[in-house]
């Protein structure tokens, strides 16, 4: 059969590659030393997510980078109420 899909994986068994058959849509992860995770799509374009713990779970902090599908773009933080869901994104 046709391979439809491939994903890549580190030695710690994370996730740092996607794509579809003959390099569609592929999409890039890396893991930083800051706890960080940057995303590259297709395009080149990167979007870096910081996260950190809100009641408990990891949850993301802010997500800056280039504009992609559900992202205009720039930096967007998230806030947090007291039971960890998110109050407001600006």
């Amino acid at each position: 059969g046709n391979r439809f899909a491939t994903w890549g994986y580190d030695a710690q068994g994370m996730a740092v590659l996607s794509e579809h058959a003959g390099g569609a849509e592929k999409t890039q992860v890396s893991y930083n030393a800051d706890g960080s995770v940057s995303v590259t799509n297709a395009l080149g374009h990167v979007q870096r997510y910081t996260y950190s713990r809100h009641n408990g779970m990891l949850k993301p902090d802010v997500v800056e980078g280039a504009p992609c599908t559900g992202f205009v773009g720039g930096k967007e933080p998230y806030v947090y109420d007291s039971k960890g869901l998110v109050s407001s994104i600006t």
